[in-house]
């Protein structure tokens, strides 16, 4: 079982073996109970999904405080967001939905929502 600092993506695997973020794992939404197996509770947990109309992350993050996880961070921007912005992905990136212009909701932020920019400089201090 791993500590430490992971980047989860909860689409299903061939959306995330197209497009995911640098670094991040794949845990698909419907395989969200194996995380237990794989990383310790203490440890600090960033989900997404494919963008702000996509609800997989947001049901992740209830999954995971469910069992137990209690640094369970959002970013709902997911990969349109990221690959707009011009940050680090893998993968070829050519599933049409990556092309849609896709808006913030015009809502107050949670302490628990990370910004694009928040969640590539708690990648890069990770990386210190």
């Amino acid at each position: 079982m791993k500590k430490g600092f992971f980047v989860v993506n909860v689409l299903d695997g061939p959306y995330y073996d197209d497009c995911c973020i640098t670094g991040s794992i794949n845990i698909p939404l419907s395989d969200m109970g194996n995380i237990l197996a794989m990383i310790d509770k203490s440890s600090e947990i960033v989900v997404y999904c494919a963008s702000y109309k996509c609800t997989a992350s947001v049901d992740a993050r209830k999954k995971l405080l469910a069992m137990g996880y209690d640094k369970v961070y959002l970013y709902e921007g997911g990969m349109v967001e990221w690959l707009q912005r011009g940050f680090p992905v893998a993968g070829a990136c050519s599933k049409d939905y990556l092309k849609e212009v896709v808006e913030k909701p015009d809502r107050k932020k949670e302490q628990y929502e990370l910004t694009a920019v928040e969640l590539k400089e708690k990648m890069d201090a990770q990386k210190k």
